[in-house]
């Protein structure tokens, strides 16, 4: 048989572009027309089959766990009460505790992102040239260290456009090194050093990890925002009752960001930003 065979173990051959469309569409020679609807239900027959004996474990441990008997338990008709000794449910709680504890005890969602040994994309360490400093960046106190200004009430929440809005990645209670520090690093960026500095007091970074830390915090922040943490419980949950938990993702959300917008004279409109997120999400079996 060539290999350009119309059959159907060759997909690329069963379906054919559609001019000015989207999709799809079926290019089969008559044979496989009339056979095509035979060979669907035959496939899907094997896959019920193939699913019919973890369905069966799974409907029995969920009647265990509920306290149910099966539909092929018979009792006479003498026999008033019926007694269930719930061992299941007490077990499947005490595992289904266990995983919570250990994969959500630090926490935050279980998942990190760290730099490898040899990243690539972003050097491993740089540092601050001091030797050729960048035009800006001040490395050495060239005038008297002026005298230390009294700290202020940090319980001041100030006003809008006193000029003490925070600097991206600084919090209120950073000291002045650690401030300097960030605003060097900024002004620093794109224009260090690649390799460790030989000079101790020179500043010194690890780029890949930086943007590791990045991409981990991003990842949280998506991961929270789609309420990931309870999708993984549900999970966790079916997967001490019944031995399988299913979680699908990720995969693109259409989220609505609610904003306003104020105008000169102070009137707001409502203006809704559409965003792209990803997304996961629990699937019970």
């Amino acid at each position: 048989m060539a290999d350009n065979d119309n059959t159907f173990l060759n997909a690329d051959n069963i379906y054919e572009e559609v001019e000015g469309e989207s999709g799809k569409s079926l290019n089969l020679i008559p044979d496989q027309q009339l056979n095509l609807a035979g060979l669907i239900a035959s496939r899907f027959q094997i896959a019920e089959d193939a699913r019919r004996t973890h369905e069966t474990r799974w409907l029995t441990a969920y009647q265990n766990y509920r306290g149910l008997y099966g539909k092929k338990i018979r009792f006479r008709e003498s026999e008033k009460s019926r007694v269930f000794v719930k061992v299941t449910k007490t077990k499947v709680l005490a595992a289904f505790g266990q995983l919570i504890d250990v994969i959500f005890g630090t926490g935050k969602f279980p998942i990190g992102i760290s730099e490898t040994k040899m990243p690539e994309g972003e050097v491993s360490h740089a540092h601050l040239d001091s030797q050729n400093p960048v035009p800006g960046i001040e490395t050495t106190p060239s005038e008297p260290t002026p005298p230390q200004e009294p700290e202020e009430n940090p319980y001041d929440v100030g006003y809008e456009g006193d000029g003490k809005t925070l600097k991206p990645g600084a919090t209120l209670g950073l000291g002045k090194f650690e401030e300097r520090f960030i605003e060097e690093m900024a002004k620093m960026e794109g224009n260090y050093v690649e390799g460790l500095s030989p000079i101790p007091t020179d500043l010194e970074i690890s780029p890949a990890q930086a943007a590791a830390r990045r991409m981990e915090k991003l990842i949280h922040d998506q991961i929270e925002e789609s309420n990931g943490s309870s999708e993984l419980r549900s999970a966790l949950f079916e997967s001490s009752m019944m031995g399988t938990g299913i979680i699908k993702g990720p995969f693109n959300f259409n989220k609505t960001l609610n904003r306003w917008d104020e105008d000169e004279e102070g009137n707001r409109t409502y203006n809704p930003l559409e965003v792209r997120v990803p997304r996961i999400e629990f699937v019970s079996i």
